[in-house]
C-alpha cells in the first residue's frame, strides 16, 4: 500500500513538474506570437470547418486570450506594437471584459503614435457596449454574435469626435450598415480588423 501510494505520489509531482514547465514555456510567447498567431487563425474559413474542427479553433482563441493576459499581468507589454498586437487579440473575444480591456490596449497604443489603433480603440469600445446589452457610442458595431443587426448609437456621441478617433461621419456609417446588411462587403484593406474607411486626413 505504501509502495502504491509512493508511486502515485511521484507521478503526481512529475506531471505537475510538466505541466509548470509547459506553463513557463508559454508565458515565454511574445505577445507579437500571439498576434501572429491570431491571425492565421483569422484567415480559416470557419463556418465551413466540421463541428469538431470549429471546437478547436474557438479553443485556441480562448488560450491565447488567456495566455495574453497572464503575459500582460507579468509585465509583459512594453512597445507600443504589444499594445497594438494585444488589442487585436482580445478584440476577436466574445467576452465583453476582453473588449474593454482591448479598448485600453488600443487607446494605449494610439497615444504612443500608432493611428490605426485610433478607430480600432473606438470599435472595441462599440463591441464591448453592444455585447454587454448597452448602445454603442460610435456606431460602429453592425453584427454581434448570437444578438444579429445592430446599428443603435447614443446621440451624445458626435461626428467631432468619431473623426478624432478615425471613425467616419455617422451617415457614412449609417450607409455602411445598409450595404454590409445587405451582403456588401467592406472594401479589403489588407487587415482582417473589421473596416478601415478613415476620415481624410486622420492623423
Amino acid at each position: 500500500m505504501n509502495s502504491c501510494a509512493a508511486l502515485l505520489g511521484l507521478m503526481s509531482l512529475v506531471l505537475t513538474t510538466q505541466c509548470i514547465v509547459a506553463q513557463q514555456a508559454a508565458l515565454k510567447a511574445s505577445i507579437h506570437d500571439l498576434f501572429e498567431q491570431d491571425q492565421r487563425d483569422e484567415q480559416i474559413d470557419f463556418n465551413a470547418l466540421p463541428s469538431a474542427e470549429q471546437k478547436k479553433v474557438n479553443q485556441r482563441y480562448s488560450d491565447r486570450e488567456q495566455l495574453l493576459k497572464k503575459l500582460m499581468q507579468n509585465g509583459g507589454i512594453h512597445k507600443p506594437q504589444d499594445f497594438f498586437d494585444a488589442g487585436v487579440v482580445l478584440t476577436h473575444s466574445h467576452v465583453p471584459e476582453n473588449q474593454l480591456l482591448a479598448h485600453l490596449a488600443f487607446t494605449a497604443a494610439a497615444f504612443e503614435g500608432i493611428t490605426e489603433a485610433k478607430h480600432l480603440a473606438a470599435t472595441s469600445l462599440d463591441r464591448y457596449l453592444t455585447l454587454s446589452h448597452q448602445t454603442s457610442m460610435f456606431g460602429t458595431t453592425f453584427q454581434i454574435p448570437y444578438q444579429g443587426w445592430h446599428h443603435s448609437v447614443s446621440p451624445n456621441m458626435n461626428d467631432s469626435i468619431r473623426a478624432a478617433f478615425c471613425v467616419p461621419p455617422l451617415k457614412r456609417l449609417d450607409e455602411m450598415f445598409e450595404q454590409e446588411k445587405h451582403g456588401i462587403p467592406p472594401p479589403n484593406t489588407g487587415h482582417d480588423e473589421y473596416w478601415d474607411n478613415n476620415p481624410k486626413g486622420c492623423q
